[in-house]
């Protein structure tokens, strides 16, 4: 039988059986950058072992861009001292550089090719990676992809599936618990965006205005320029018409995407005589080119497609993909906000979240632009249900669901931590002053964009590294290492241009699933 949330919040803490299982990952990036707030330009540590094959420290779209990602923890304190004993460490085998405490970039080169892309070995699949992100330099230039976030992974055991959908397929539950999250995350995430955007401003060398590199650019009342046109946007994605709504209309639109040819990609050419320019000419190289706030997640095999795998073994998790970094968090997220998305996302799973029309879901990515160009302005609306109304009315509604939800978390772990996650949200309803992005907002017209993300960074080092890490956290990041340098060194390599050149078609021509 379904369980509402009315239900849920009758239930005893012994009921709760699955909210015990219960979890949470962190994707941390970051930028390293030089004592003066420049973009690094050294090569990836090699104390740290190897990025293509290393569980927890590997990196982005840049050399230069880091990425922590923690295991599976049962609690948000689990998460935020792995994060922080693995960027401890981190810290110490670069020298004097920092990890930019920011979403936005620092200082960026003026020659846009001088932000170097991320190097992962002669292995077919380090190669593969390195070319994906020559296509997305080719494709969204290199400024854009510089800017970092925190993506949180969250999921539910099958069992809490199981009773909330009342289908007793493990599966199936799964697949429709998941996207009936989506459904109500992709209705409500403008407020996480609120509530914890913290990129007001960034500096013009993002832009490429050379004559105005260290020039700050404000957006007074923005919640989070990464999520605005500034940031992640791209026009050819506009078209793509990614379903939410169900497992399979959500394959079927990425397989599309990832099989259409797009003008401006075949113009340019998968390659320049023995150089590679991209991947594929298709509308995106690989599913994980999609822009997205948020999406349906499953371990895959290697050499396998992420559409495949979903296909194959359904939903297993959900990422979170719209949260900036928290400038005062040495993790880069706080464990009260980790407790806040796990009520944040509770809700959504319990929520009545019909199916997603084409002219709602155009009013949900008005309100992202609204947010985050534009989330503090006095009086601001949104559309919630076919209509516009004020901000803080829809974030009083959405907030007090979480918090029904935080008080059963609360009866189920003990103490009161959910609540106070929920109840200091409340408070930013009377007092946005005290939002991350309208104090961000007021240290940098003090101080300029450059300069108090530069003092953010240097106090988190600082703080950091005043740490300890234990011994037996030591003994699992040597492990780590030493497991990622062997296993890069196994990883198959082609022994011709020939050979490699199938390997690369063979994995882009990968069958997606889609009948049509």
């Amino acid at each position: 039988m379904k369980i509402t949330a009315e239900q849920f919040q009758k239930l005893a803490p012994r009921d709760n059986h699955w909210v015990a299982g219960m979890r949470r990952g962190i994707e941390r990036e970051a930028l390293r950058v030089t004592p003066t707030g420049e973009l690094a330009q050294t090569p990836h540590p090699a104390a740290l072992g190897q990025a293509v094959t290393h569980g927890a420290i590997t990196t982005d779209y840049s050399e230069s861009l880091l990425e922590f990602i923690t295991p599976l923890c049962e609690t948000p304190e689990d998460a935020e001292r792995f994060l922080q004993d693995v960027q401890r460490e981190t810290l110490k085998a670069m020298g004097d550089e920092l990890l930019w405490a920011n979403s936005m970039p620092c200082l960026l080169p003026e020659n846009e090719a001088d932000i170097p892309l991320a190097q992962y070995g002669n292995s077919d699949i380090g190669r593969l990676k390195t070319i994906y992100r020559e296509g997305l330099a080719w494709r969204y230039g290199r400024r854009m992809q510089t800017i970092a976030g925190v993506h949180y992974n969250w999921s539910l055991p099958e069992a809490a599936w199981q009773d909330i959908t009342g289908i007793a397929d493990g599966q199936e539950a799964r697949n429709r618990g998941y996207f009936l999250t989506l459904r109500g995350f992709r209705r409500h995430y403008w407020l996480l965006m609120w509530l914890f955007g913290a990129s007001p401003a960034l500096d013009r060398s993002f832009f490429g205005d050379t004559d105005r590199n260290g020039a700050t650019r404000l957006t007074s009342g923005a919640a989070s320029l990464r999520m605005s046109d500034l940031g992640y946007h791209n026009k050819a994605q506009q078209t793509l018409g990614i379903c939410f709504n169900a497992l399979d209309s959500y394959a079927d639109s990425l397989s599309r995407a990832v099989m259409q040819p797009w003008d401006d990609y075949q113009t340019l050419g998968v390659r320049d005589g023995d150089h590679w320019r991209q991947l594929s000419n298709k509308l995106l190289q690989i599913e994980n080119e999609y822009y997205s706030v948020v999406r349906p997640k499953q371990l895959q095999e290697p050499g396998e497609r992420p559409v495949k795998a979903l296909r194959d073994r359904g939903v297993n998790w959900l990422e979170v993909r719209c949260m900036d970094v928290d400038p005062w968090a040495g993790a880069g997220i706080s464990t009260s906000t980790m407790r806040f998305l796990d009520c944040f996302l509770t809700a959504c799973a319990l929520g009545q979240n019909p199916r997603i029309s084409e002219t709602e879901c155009e009013q949900l990515e008005e309100n992202q632009q609204r947010i985050a160009s534009a989330g503090r302005t006095h009086g601001q609306r949104i559309w919630v249900d076919g209509a516009e109304v004020k901000l803080t009315d829809a974030a009083d509604s959405v907030l007090k669901r979480c918090r029904a939800v935080a008080e059963q978390l609360d009866l189920h772990e003990g103490g009161s931590a959910h609540v106070a996650a929920v109840e200091e949200a409340m408070e930013h309803l009377s007092m946005p002053k005290g939002l991350p992005s309208a104090r961000a907002e007021r240290k940098i017209q003090k101080m300029g964009y450059l300069e108090w993300v530069l003092s953010r960074s240097e106090k988190l080092k600082k703080d950091l590294l005043a740490g300890e890490t234990s011994p037996e956290r030591l003994a699992e990041l040597a492990q780590l290492r030493d497991g990622s340098i062997q296993a890069e060194a196994a990883l198959p390599r082609s022994a011709s241009a020939a050979e490699f050149d199938a390997f690369v078609r063979d994995y882009v021509n990968q069958p997606t699933g889609l009948n049509d």
